[in-house]
């Protein structure tokens, strides 16, 4: 694979060839976002392509790591997620190393990058923050990659067949199940303990992602339907996003607004009056 478009700081980890498949392609802010959201549990033998926007340079730190410089820290963050993406059995994943303040920046190199990154690998399906997610920085990865949708549409080029929108920071069941999917994990529980345990310079740093992304999972599988049984023990939803891939012209905000309003609407008809 020839991806000279990449920025210098860009790490590029290559596994396995794509033989010409279309793949899954993720693309997120933070490393163990990838890995929060479930994205490796829900591909049907696809394969992974994981881009990372940032370097982690930046993440919060105690214990043992309390004394890391920031590029010791982005170094340590960069090779978690090449053993994530090993355990995962990812095809490739790269790792941009852009300061999280150009992504909120939306700076316009990197919005190139993600385009350029979209344009080559050509995905079936994309994965990405969505607009409801409570970190600013993962808000402003989806406004990017959207910026890049646009620009190919601009361009004729071929876009995903499908987008869903990860979930990591705040819950998303309070929007009306049109606009959510719903995915089993088919995988056991060791298999996902072990793929977000490898981030332990994050759950050392003092937030315990594995039992709340676990638990999580459970609760999805067993709130989803209040007359019916559980069909599988671990779950997880994501925010349907292909309005923006069928019509790129939509504003985001007026997007996120409409859906709020319609789920409110739903919601409210069902109310006793």
């Amino acid at each position: 694979m020839s991806l000279c478009f990449l920025p210098p700081t860009a790490n590029f980890y290559l596994r396995n060839d794509l033989n010409g498949q279309r793949p899954v392609l993720a693309v997120v802010a933070h490393q163990d976002d990838v890995e929060i959201m479930g994205v490796p549990h829900t591909c049907d033998g696809r394969p992974i392509v994981a881009v990372v926007l940032t370097s982690g340079a930046n993440s919060p730190r105690t214990g043992e790591y309390a004394n890391v410089t920031p590029e010791e820290m982005a170094q340590i963050r960069l090779e978690e997620q090449k053993r994530a993406a090993d355990l995962g059995n990812y095809a490739c994943v790269i790792q941009l190393g852009y300061d999280s303040a150009a992504i909120k920046g939306l700076a316009p190199e990197a919005t190139h990058v993600v385009e350029q990154i979209l344009n080559y690998f050509n995905p079936e399906v994309l994965w990405t923050h969505h607009p409801f997610d409570k970190h600013p920085t993962h808000v402003a990865s989806f406004t990017m990659v959207h910026r890049a949708i646009q620009s190919l549409t601009s361009a004729n080029r071929p876009l995903p067949t499908k987008w869903l929108g990860g979930e990591v920071w705040g819950e998303i069941g309070s929007i009306h199940p049109d606009y959510l999917q719903f995915r089993e994990i088919l995988d056991g529980e060791q298999a996902q303990r072990r793929l977000i345990e490898v981030f332990a310079s994050q759950i050392q740093g003092g937030k315990n992602y594995v039992d709340g992304t676990l638990g999580r999972r459970r609760s999805a599988a067993t709130f989803r339907d209040s007359h019916g049984v559980d069909t599988c023990k671990f779950a997880l939803l994501a925010v349907i996003l292909d309005e923006l891939l069928v019509d790129p012209t939509l504003d985001p905000a007026q997007w996120l607004c409409g859906v709020m309003t319609h789920s409110a609407n739903l919601m409210a008809a069902r109310v006793p009056v």
